[in-house]
């Protein structure tokens, strides 16, 4: 879930003059160095070990608490060197001496007298709410000396402006020897328009805030991964005229050696004070030789964002795996000021050959589940536009309520062997990599689709049915391009009926798609070895016994009986989905359609 950053929410604040004490930078899709990769879960909800609760508890008077650095931790606050601070259930974590009052739940403008001075700032937050039995700060350190980060932790907090029911966490995090300072925007449900106070205040006189304060709107979203969170940095000094920071080469991970050379390509941002018009890309593979080019034209404001390419392509030699190292230097002809964020690096496969994969999606929903509806309907739309790209299967569960009157026991199965807990859950290619630690089908994007469907596979699934009465019988091979050494692969089919209507219960769909009626020859699958070129066979029948049954619900008391009865509401209407997977570890490796 990579979120969209709007130029002019992140412009420097009017307060920040040419000897500012402090600037701050905006970064999204990571936490800061990448130290701190845990899941952000709350205390008694799966929090990641490590970390020490130093406040919990509904409390709806705001209060502070009183903490001390790590050992050794060498940190400065405007100069001064600190070891102990004072953190607050309203969103002050102040290095003031002096005796302290809380300041309210609100979002106000830095300067508000009720701000201890010394502070940093996540103002519009609060403990109290239907999550407030989460509701705690705590602290973790990560990394090693002397490059340490402090985290402080608000977390299973709520917005004020959000609702009772919401939650959000949240961090402010010191940097040792760095003296930087990051506020941490990390995740919140719901999704909707928020109030927030970001920054740090010195005096009255003297603060930085993030641009937008004290109406600034939260960009995270329901991702309890690290991959979509924003950030704010704040260094000490002023801002430097020319400072490129390269963010990931823009490179595909898989490559066909017949169709070198390939252009090298990097995604930079200007996070100097002066507009970037030139820039020199470096480049070397496996450690050889440097490529230097020059690269001049651009206009890239501060804080923007642009692609850049070296002059000189790049021709392997053989197939095989690459590491692609790519750095910027000289920005607008000068040195520039923080050469360490100047690289990024890319491992790199060429192979010979390999074929479009199509991604499998498997979507566990049912017919009395409200936030199943609009997930169906996200889900669908972003395939409509991406024909031939992939395959869906749909298995209804049995809740909540009473349940999905299509409901099987196989299904049931495929839930538990994912792990699955919560409906609309969408589980992409088998190992829940396509983004979204939530796995729910609302937060899916075309973005997500994309990104998984450049990977390449390595084998293609050919098939055909027939339909003889009530008996389904599907035929085709795996063909393996490369040889696949894994003990662990398993080949999966699913019968599926492209739509019913029958189903209908209380969330307002009318018309559901590609459910699940039957795994061939069960939901455990076949055993399957693939070696390069040579095609393995299959061929699974099953015969829908008796006559048509709409089950009251998806209670085992009453759900299909498929030794003695169907709930195919169109025997024409079906079709297999048959895909390659990973007993281990899930990942689904090529899926298909008859």
């Amino acid at each position: 879930k990579m979120k969209k950053l709007l130029l002019s929410l992140f412009a420097i604040s009017s307060m920040m003059i040419a000897n500012a004490q402090y600037y701050y930078i905006p970064y999204s899709g990571s936490n800061p160095g990448g130290l701190n990769t845990d899941i952000e879960y709350p205390v008694g909800g799966g929090i990641s070990p490590g970390w020490t609760t130093l406040l919990g508890g509904a409390l709806t008077t705001p209060t502070f608490a009183s903490g001390n650095l790590p050992a050794g931790f060498n940190f400065t606050f405007n100069g001064g060197s600190v070891t102990s601070f004072n953190v607050a259930t309203s969103g002050v974590l102040t290095f003031s001496k002096i005796a302290l009052t809380a300041p309210a739940y609100a979002s106000v403008a830095l300067s508000n007298a009720a701000i201890p001075d010394s502070s940093v700032c996540i103002l519009g937050i609060t403990p109290t709410g239907s999550n407030s039995a989460y509701a705690n700060i705590v602290t973790k350190t990560f990394g090693v000396s002397p490059n340490r980060q402090f985290w402080v932790t608000y977390s299973a907090y709520n917005e004020l402006s959000l609702g009772s029911s919401a939650f959000y966490f949240c961090s402010i995090v010191l940097e040792e020897t760095s003296n930087k300072i990051y506020i941490v925007d990390q995740r919140r449900a719901p999704s909707t328009a928020t109030n927030l106070s970001l920054g740090i205040r010195i005096n009255s006189s003297s603060t930085y805030a993030v641009a937008g304060s004290p109406n600034l709107n939260s960009l995270a979203t329901n991702d309890a991964s690290p991959a979509d969170n924003v950030f704010y940095a704040f260094s000490p000094g002023a801002q430097p005229s020319n400072d490129v920071y390269n963010t990931n080469v823009t490179m595909l991970k898989n490559l066909i050696l017949n169709q070198a050379p390939f252009t090298v390509s990097t995604s930079i941002r200007n996070i100097g004070a002066t507009s970037l018009s030139s820039v020199t890309v470096n480049y070397k593979v496996n450690g050889g030789a440097t490529v230097s080019s020059a690269v001049s034209g651009l206009s890239v404001a501060t804080f923007a964002s642009a692609t850049v390419n070296s002059a000189t392509k790049w021709t392997p030699s053989a197939t095989g795996l690459y590491t692609v190292k790519v750095w910027t230097s000289m920005p607008n002809g000068s040195a520039d000021a923080n050469p360490a964020n100047d690289t990024a690096t890319i491992q790199i496969n060429v192979w010979d050959n390999f074929v479009q994969r199509k991604v499998l999606h498997e979507l566990f929903t049912s017919a009395t589940c409200p936030p199943c509806a609009p997930g169906n309907t996200n889900v669908d739309d972003i395939l409509a536009s991406r024909l031939g790209k992939w395959n869906i299967i749909k298995y209804q569960v049995n809740f909540p309520g009473t349940g999905d009157p299509y409901y099987t026991a196989e299904g049931g199965t495929r839930f538990s062997y994912y792990s699955a807990n919560f409906a609309p859950w969408l589980v992409v290619d088998g190992n829940n990599s396509w983004g979204a630690a939530d796995e729910n089908a609302n937060s899916y994007t075309p973005t997500f689709f994309d990104n998984r469907a450049i990977n390449p596979s390595f084998m293609t699934i050919d098939a055909t049915h027939t339909i003889a009465n009530n008996t389904f019988s599907v035929s085709g091979t795996v063909t393996p391009v490369h040889s696949i050494t894994n003990s662990s692969l398993k080949l999966r089919i699913a019968i599926v009926e492209r739509s019913t209507v029958r189903n209908v219960k209380t969330n307002g769909e009318t018309v559901f798609y590609n459910v699940m009626k039957k795994m061939l020859p069960n939901a455990t699958g076949t055993a399957i070895s693939l070696s390069a070129g040579t095609p393995v066979t299959f061929n699974q029948s099953f015969t829908f016994p008796g006559s048509y049954r709409l089950p009251a619900d998806g209670q085992t008391a009453n759900i299909i009986n498929l030794a003695t009865e169907n709930s195919v509401e169109i025997m024409g209407n079906l079709m297999a989905v048959i895909f390659v997977q990973d007993e281990t570890t899930k990942e689904v490796f090529q899926s298909g359609s008859s």
